[in-house]
């Protein structure tokens, strides 16, 4: 992810004095800016965010199961054919 370069993009926000006192504190601690201890944590807590919400992790039986079922697909049935058939006339490629 780039947050050193190309950083082109403001972000403002209003927040209570103990807040900004707190983080400051915590800058300190790390030895970091302000700006840069909280645009190093949002991102950190903004990746795992979505790491939880966009990546499954499976057990190894579930996985097992899974490529199983990838290997092995059952035969189309009717509904599947008819959406094949359906996307190929809407599509020009039958």
């Amino acid at each position: 992810m780039q947050t050193e370069l190309h950083r082109t993009d403001r972000l403002q926000m209003r927040i209570a004095p103990d807040v900004r006192q707190l983080l400051e504190r915590a800058a300190r601690y790390e030895h970091a800016s302000l700006s840069r201890f909280i645009l190093d944590n949002a991102v950190k807590a903004a990746s795992q965010i979505v790491a939880q919400h966009e990546q499954i992790t499976l057990n190894a039986t579930d996985f097992d199961a899974f490529m199983h079922a990838l290997d092995t697909p059952p035969a189309p049935n009717n509904a599947l054919k008819d959406a094949f058939a359906w996307y190929n006339k809407v599509n020009g490629d039958a």
